[in-house]
């Protein structure tokens, strides 16, 4: 929103950022991570908003250090118009989780939106550096009482995800 592409111009360090984010409510609590996503040795920040009107989409930005003349700001938007909020059900109150699945020399981004009575949907975002986007790598939305495993099932030393279904007859 232009309050945050404002307050990002302004920008010098990482941490004034998230410290006026926060007061701003521009960050909310449990819904931000800070990790290197790019491997420039430098940490970005990703956080989520959602639409807060009409519960259509979440917007998932990413803030990188753009050269040594301030930072930039880059966004994904996930669409859906049965999304009730960014609240996950998965780890209560955690929408947001930062592990290398893929098995890149950085980590991905898992976006874990809640639909209400169907269970919780889960997408993957990868940082592309060179093109300056977020990109999609995964994308679950099966409406079953979803639950997540992520374990190195077969000791690779890479995070499988395990998706199970349940019955909401089952709980």
């Amino acid at each position: 929103d232009k309050y945050t592409d404002e307050l990002i111009g302004k920008t010098e360090y990482l941490n004034q950022f998230i410290e006026a984010a926060t007061t701003l409510h521009i960050l909310r609590e449990n819904a931000w991570e800070v990790a290197d996503f790019d491997g420039d040795g430098r940490n970005e920040l990703v956080f989520l908003q959602d639409d807060l009107l009409n519960k259509g989409y979440i917007k998932v930005y990413l803030v990188d250090k753009y050269y040594s003349t301030g930072y930039q700001l880059i966004d994904f938007t996930i669409s859906d118009s049965n999304f009730s909020s960014i609240n996950s059900s998965v780890i209560s109150g955690k929408p947001l989780m930062i592990l290398n699945v893929a098995g890149s020399s950085t980590p991905e981004i898992l976006v874990f939106t809640n639909n209400g009575q169907n269970g919780t949907h889960l997408t993957i975002l990868q940082y592309d550096e060179s093109s300056e986007v977020l990109e999609q790598i995964f994308n679950y939305q099966n409406k079953f009482y979803t639950q997540y495993v992520f374990a190195d099932s077969n000791h690779n030393g890479l995070f499988e995800i395990n998706i199970n279904n349940r019955s909401s007859d089952s709980d």
